[in-house]
């Protein structure tokens, strides 16, 4: 089950040139237009797109659709060196999409029902669709976050 998850979510990692401090105050102050970060700890934080083409934006609910966006925790490797592991999880899109394309498949059969099982592919082609379109987005977002972070400079 980890292999098909590790095929789906999205994995980087890179090495910060300073410390740890450097990188949260970095990330603190940061004056990026393209991504905005969410601490959960000290060691941890969320980065989230300012702008995904093809999620639902939510408004009044902000914690059900946050578009694309990622996962990053940190580890001190020396004082001057800091190793940076991204991630991404599965997305709800993907998981609704495959399961009403196997719902679909198994009630077509069952029922033997022409129209579902010559519509059915719909749900396919939206998984792949799903995936392609975030995948992309989620790998700019990941490189946006690595640019950032190997070529700005500390605010002073």
């Amino acid at each position: 089950m980890k292999e098909i998850f590790s095929w789906i979510t999205l994995r980087d990692e890179f090495v910060f040139e300073g410390s740890l401090e450097a990188l949260n105050e970095k990330l603190r102050f940061q004056n990026n237009k393209k991504f905005r970060v969410e601490w959960t700890n000290a060691h941890q934080f969320k980065f989230l797109a300012k702008f995904s083409f093809g999620t639902m934006a939510v408004f009044g609910f902000p914690n059900i659709v946050d578009g694309i966006k990622g996962y990053a925790s940190l580890a001190e490797k020396t004082e001057s060196k800091v190793e940076v592991k991204l991630k991404t999880k599965v997305r709800i899109e993907l998981i609704v999409s495959g399961v009403l394309f196997l719902l679909l498949t198994l009630f077509g059969y069952i029922k033997k029902e022409v129209f579902l099982l010559n519509n059915h592919y719909i749900f396919l082609v939206a998984l792949i669709w799903f995936w392609f379109v975030y995948r992309v987005q989620e790998q700019l977002l990941f490189n946006k976050l690595k640019k950032y972070l190997q070529t700005q400079k500390l605010p002073s």
